[in-house]
């Protein structure tokens, strides 16, 4: 279990970082604005009255949201089945990234007036979005599965 832990954990934090490549397009080709993690970041530090310069604010973003990732990634590792088989871990990957999406962006996000719920956002910003999640979910997932794939039973391993 350690392991897959670790895997998720991992796994979530490239995740994390691979997203940025749709995110960053999509901005580069004008189909959204501010990317989603800045403009979370910048609207909970306006939340909690807090003034950074944009520098330090940018670095917050981003470390914040390797830290949610990494965090999503450890809790994939922790609660899912186990698979050993790459078109399944791809599939699960894909769900656990879509339910982050919609936990995320129809859940938490809007409740705490940060972003638009999905129904009333740009629907570019929204499929990039999904797509980005997509991504993060099937990286968690293949790593988490790599990492799992030497462990053995602890009965066997004191052996």
């Amino acid at each position: 279990m350690a392991r897959r832990v670790a895997g998720g954990t991992a796994g979530g934090m490239l995740g994390s970082a691979v997203m940025a490549v749709p995110i960053l397009a999509a901005r580069a080709a004008g189909l959204i604005g501010t990317p989603p993690p800045e403009r979370i970041t910048e609207g909970l530090l306006a939340r909690w009255g807090l003034r950074l310069d944009r520098r330090t604010e940018d670095r917050l973003s981003v470390l914040s949201h390797l830290g949610f990732g990494a965090a999503a990634g450890g809790l994939y590792g922790a609660v899912a089945p186990r698979v050993k088989a790459v078109p399944q871990a791809l599939a699960l990957g894909i769900g656990y990234g879509t339910a982050i999406y919609a936990v995320s962006y129809a859940g938490w996000v809007p409740a705490l007036g940060l972003l638009p719920p999905p129904d009333r956002d740009r629907p570019a910003r929204q499929a990039v979005m999904l797509i980005a999640h997509w991504l993060f979910g099937a990286t968690t997932a293949l790593v988490t599965l790599a990492a799992s794939r030497d462990e053995r039973p602890l009965s066997r391993v004191s052996e």
